[in-house]
């Protein structure tokens, strides 16, 4: 079993740590050290899966800095996803507005037809004679040829 050793920043004193291998989601077991100076520290024996949307813990900078980053870059995407649904609906929307107003104008102009309509009956039965159709336009009679004998 690996022991490590290490002096906590204090002079002349030295500690032992031994790793025991845990399966992941078992409760810790601590056992007495053996010496006041020695403890045991539990360790699990496989790394589990990661969810990706969780910062994982790093003891190295340059690891925890591309977690950030990593984390900002996944935050930035789900993000611009977000904008872009929003987006998205918002041309849908508009192109449902633009459709009602094009039906409601349509309507609007038929009703306007229908209105047109049913005042020019009005205005017939008020008034029939200024509606009256002219006669049809005819022709003068041609001119007749006038042979001269001699």
């Amino acid at each position: 079993m690996p022991t490590t050793r290490s002096n906590h920043g204090r002079q002349g004193e030295t500690s032992a740590a031994r790793v025991q291998p845990i399966a992941i989601g078992a409760p810790p077991e601590m056992e007495s050290p053996e010496s006041p100076s020695e403890t045991t520290i539990a360790a699990p024996t496989t790394v589990p899966a990661t969810d990706v949307t969780q910062i994982p813990l790093s003891i190295h900078g340059a690891r925890s800095m591309n977690s950030r980053r990593t984390t900002r870059q996944i935050t930035i995407a789900q993000a611009k996803e977000r904008l872009a649904r929003a987006e998205a609906e918002l041309a849908r929307a508009s192109l449902e507005r633009i459709e009602a107003e094009l039906a409601l104008s349509e309507d609007d102009a038929a009703s306007q037809i229908d209105k047109a309509a049913m005042v020019k009956e009005w205005a017939e039965s008020q008034h029939p004679e200024e509606y009256e159709a002219p006669p049809p336009i005819t022709a003068p009679p041609a001119p007749t040829a006038h042979t001269h004998t001699q």
